[in-house]
C-alpha cells in the first residue's frame, strides 16, 4: 500500500498532460484493486475527476473509458463537487450519437455505475443543493437514453447485463418513463424463455425490478411472467440461495399476485421447505420476509406455522439477548401481520 500511494502521488503531479486512455485506467485501478491509501488515493480519485470535467475532456473518452470512469466512481462511493461537475460534463458533452457506440457490456456497466451514483446516499453532494439537484436531473436524462439504447439491443446484452440495467431502473424507480416499461416487459418476454441461462442473482434481482411494474398494459404479461418464475423456481429451489428466494416471493407478494396459480403453489413449497430444513444463510429479516410473503399470497395456514414458530422463536431470543441485534419497528410490525394472520396469542 505505501507503493501504491507512492505512485499515486507521483503520477497526480502529471495528470493534466494525460490521455484520456490514461485517466481512465489511472481512476479504474484506483478502484478495481481497493487501494486503500486513504486522503492520498481519494485525492488522487479526485484529481482525476477535475481533469475529465474540464471543458471538452470526455469528447475525446472512448465509451469503455467513459464506462469504467463512471464505474470507478459509483465503486469508489465519491461525492462531493467533484462529482457532480464529473457527471454534468458526462451529461452535457455525451451526445446521442455517442450512446449506440457503447458495446452491450459497457452499456450495463454504465447503467448500473450511474443508478450507484443516484441511488442510496448523498453521492453528488447534499440533494437539497440547486447544483446536486440539476446535476441528478442531467444524469438521469442520460441514463434514460442509455437504457432505451438497452432497450434496442435487449438481444445483445447478456444475462447479468440484463440484471444490471433493470435492477438500475427499478432501483431509481423510473418505471413511469416508457423506455424503462418497454425494457423490463422486454426483458421478462427473454428471461422466461431462457431462464436456464440466467444466473440465480441475477433472475432474483430482475424478478425485483420486473414485478414493481403497475399499471395500464402490464398486469398480463407480468402475471405470465411471474407464472413461469413460479413454475420454474418450485423444480429447481435448490440452485438458488434463500436471500434470493425470499428476494424474488417477497416480490411476487408486493405486486399482489396471489391469484395466479403457479405463484401460489411455488409460494406453499417455498414456505413448507423452509418450515421443514435448517436454513442456512437464512437471516432474521429474509425469514420473516418469507413468512409476511406467505401471508400476502394466501398460502395456508397449516403450511405457514412451522415458519412463523421459528420466527416466535428467534424474535423471543433477540429479546433475551442484549448483545445481540436490536428488533426494529419494520420487524415489529412485519411480525404484528404475520401473528395475525393466526389469531396468535402470547
Amino acid at each position: 500500500e505505501g507503493l501504491a500511494a507512492h505512485a499515486l502521488r507521483v503520477s497526480a503531479g502529471r495528470l493534466a498532460s494525460s490521455t484520456p486512455q490514461c485517466l481512465a485506467n489511472s481512476l479504474w485501478a484506483v478502484a478495481k484493486l481497493g487501494i486503500s491509501g486513504g486522503s492520498t488515493a481519494d485525492r488522487f480519485a479526485r484529481a482525476c475527476l477535475a481533469v475529465m470535467a474540464e471543458e471538452g475532456r470526455l469528447r475525446n473518452f472512448s465509451t469503455q473509458g467513459l464506462a469504467n470512469s463512471v464505474w470507478a466512481v459509483a465503486r469508489l462511493q465519491l461525492r462531493g463537487p467533484e462529482v457532480v461537475r464529473f457527471c454534468d460534463a458526462i451529461a452535457h458533452e455525451a451526445s446521442p450519437q455517442f450512446v449506440p457506440r457503447f458495446a452491450p457490456q459497457e452499456l450495463s456497466m454504465t447503467v448500473w455505475a450511474l443508478a450507484k451514483i443516484l441511488g442510496k446516499g448523498p453521492l453528488l453532494g447534499k440533494p437539497s443543493s440547486d447544483a446536486a439537484q440539476e446535476s441528478r436531473g442531467n444524469l438521469e436524462s442520460f441514463l434514460l437514453r442509455l437504457t432505451g439504447e438497452a432497450l434496442r439491443r435487449l438481444p445483445e446484452l447478456s444475462p447479468q447485463g440484463v440484471s444490471n440495467v433493470g435492477w438500475a431502473v427499478a432501483s431509481l424507480e423510473l418505471m413511469g418513463h416508457d423506455c424503462v416499461r418497454r425494457f423490463l416487459l422486454g426483458a421478462a418476454e427473454r428471461v422466461a424463455s431462457q431462464l436456464e441461462w440466467f444466473p440465480p442473482q441475477a433472475t432474483a434481482n430482475l424478478c425485483w425490478a420486473i414485478f414493481r411494474l403497475s399499471g395500464e398494459g402490464v398486469r398480463e404479461p407480468v402475471a405470465a411472467f411471474a407464472a413461469r418464475v413460479a413454475d420454474f423456481l418450485e423444480k429447481r429451489m435448490g440452485e438458488f440461495d434463500w436471500q434470493g428466494l425470499a428476494t424474488i416471493v417477497s416480490a411476487m407478494a408486493r405486486a399482489e399476485l396471489a391469484l395466479v396459480p403457479e405463484v401460489h403453489s411455488f409460494a406453499t413449497s417455498l414456505v413448507c421447505y423452509a418450515g421443514s430444513v435448517q436454513c442456512q444463510g437464512l437471516g432474521r429479516q429474509a425469514l420473516l420476509n418469507l413468512a409476511l410473503a406467505g401471508v400476502r399470497l394466501w398460502v395456508d395456514r397449516d403450511a405457514l406455522y412451522p415458519v412463523a414458530v421459528r420466527i416466535g422463536e428467534i424474535f423471543d431470543n433477540a429479546a433475551a439477548d442484549a448483545s445481540g441485534a436490536p428488533l426494529n419497528g419494520i420487524d415489529r410490525r412485519q411480525w404484528r401481520e404475520v401473528k395475525n394472520h393466526f389469531v396468535w396469542h402470547g
